[in-house]
């Protein structure tokens, strides 16, 4: 091979890097290409963003042809730390703080053969 053909090749796996990592840097940083002419500058964001109850909206604004879009964004619903309360853990939403149940506290019964106290729900043992 001789070194032309070399240089060659070396550019042409240089350019399909740039033309890769363009695409890639640009989403990573809050933007995306621009349908209307194709530039990496089209940028987008939440405003408001979406709660557990509220929908939210994104909004696209491209730097280079003024093109602006709005796309709707579902409200994401709540994120239960636990799937139901328990004796000593309160049930609530991970992203707005809701309390869906209460801890329930222990329901200790009185074992006089072992002598110890015994909590129903949970089996949790108390001298």
């Amino acid at each position: 091979m001789n070194i032309f053909k070399k240089k060659g090749l070396i550019c042409f796996i240089a350019a399909i890097i740039i033309t890769l990592s363009i695409p890639l840097t640009a989403l990573a940083d809050g933007f995306t290409v621009c349908p209307e002419c194709g530039s990496y500058s089209y940028e987008y964001w939440y405003n408001p963003e979406p709660t557990c109850y509220n929908n939210g909206v994104i909004e696209y604004y491209c730097y280079f042809c003024f093109h602006t879009d709005l796309e709707a964004v579902p409200a994401l619903g709540h994120d239960w730390n636990i799937p139901a309360a328990t004796c000593e853990d309160s049930k609530y939403c991970t992203r707005c703080d809701y309390v869906y149940e209460s801890a329930l506290g222990h329901l200790w019964v009185e074992n006089d053969i072992y002598g110890y106290d015994e909590c129903l729900r949970c089996g949790a043992i108390r001298f």
